[in-house]
């Protein structure tokens, strides 16, 4: 087998190794939360990118989703049941239109009925456009009290139109981030995180902490508080069904949607919750698969450098070459033309 063909079975052997790996040798698991955090996902959709990444670790988060479908047929009891036995409840551009079924959830937050805890996304305004926004003003009204951004005053949407330089913006962590927020930046590069299109331009109020802004500090990206019954709420100023893609698609998205679950769960610590490298379904090696990866990687550098040496010393050696002959002037005299004869 020459070097060539050499090389090529050990990068075959290697990417096949390689892929065996990622099957079959995920790494070690961290410590797994005690507790399953029971989820409730109020969604304006069967199947979005936050249920499927909150449906991502079975292991410690059990989803149940209700949809306008699935609300008018549910009757107030069984919505207040429902309520009674999760610990977040994710609000993802829908909320109920009754005002019955609004009030209990405002009281399975704000201590009445208990202190779920509470992760919101979009709440697009309404406007004159049919179909073009989340909520109406008396939904708000009914649970504007949890929220820790001011939807009453400069409330808007941001620009539609793509060409404007307002359209998308970058993001940063906030100045100052104090220790009961800290969680949701510790193990997350925010400066890596894909621009933010659809959004709407908020107030946070005096009491809550703004965690994620714009460059400019201006506008509230992500913002929370804790409410007196203990609950934490959590609201994402962005649309994330049908814009921002980018955003769900970031390598650190469903690790966030885990660290605000546990966060907002009543309760729990944010010190048992586990870093990027610990928790499971982060894209990265670990445990025993970081060995077996850098054992293979050395093992292929040392047999690339051994073809190496062995070419060289072969290219070493001098080749036997045909000797110069010394033609005298009298044999070039004698030598004969081509083509003629010594006696012409």
């Amino acid at each position: 087998m020459n070097s060539k063909s050499l090389r090529h079975t050990l990068f075959a052997i290697y990417m096949a190794a390689s892929l065996a790996m990622i099957c079959f040798f995920p790494g070690t698991k961290a410590a797994r939360p005690g507790t399953i955090a029971k989820v409730l996902v109020l969604s304006k959709q069967e199947t979005t990118p936050l249920i499927t990444s909150l449906r991502i670790d079975v292991d410690a988060i059990n989803v149940t989703v209700i949809t306008n479908e699935t609300l008018s047929v549910m009757s107030i009891a069984r919505f207040n049941a429902t309520l009674a036995m999760v610990d977040v409840i994710f609000v993802d551009r829908f909320l109920p239109e009754t005002s019955g079924y609004l009030d209990l959830l405002a009281c399975h937050v704000n201590g009445t009925l208990g202190n779920d805890g509470l992760v919101m996304f979009g709440f697009m305004q309404k406007n004159s456009t049919p179909g073009v926004g989340d909520f109406t003003a008396s939904q708000i009204n009914a649970i504007k009290a949890l929220f820790p951004v001011d939807l009453t005053v400069q409330y808007v949407n941001s620009t539609e139109d793509s060409n404007n330089p307002a359209y998308s913006i970058q993001v940063k962590t906030a100045a100052t981030i104090p220790p009961s927020s800290e969680i949701l930046v510790k193990f997350i590069p925010w400066g890596t995180c894909p621009l933010i299109d659809r959004r709407i331009t908020i107030l946070s109020k005096p009491a809550a902490t703004p965690v994620i802004t714009d460059l400019m500090d201006q506008q509230a990206i992500i913002t929370e508080w804790k409410l007196g019954s203990g609950a934490r709420v959590i609201f994402f100023a962005m649309e994330i069904i049908e814009h921002n893609i980018g955003f769900t698609v970031f390598p650190y998205f469903n690790y966030l949607m885990m660290i605000c679950t546990f966060h907002a769960m009543h309760g729990y610590s944010d010190a048992a919750i586990e870093s990027y490298e610990e928790w499971p379904w982060s894209p990265i090696p670990r445990g025993i698969a970081v060995w077996v990866w850098f054992t293979m990687i050395g093992a292929l550098w040392v047999v690339t450098f051994w073809i190496y040496l062995k070419n060289k010393k072969r290219g070493s050696i001098p080749q036997s070459r045909p000797e110069a002959r010394t033609i005298s002037p009298e044999q070039h005299g004698n030598q004969v033309p081509s083509g003629g004869s010594k006696n012409e």
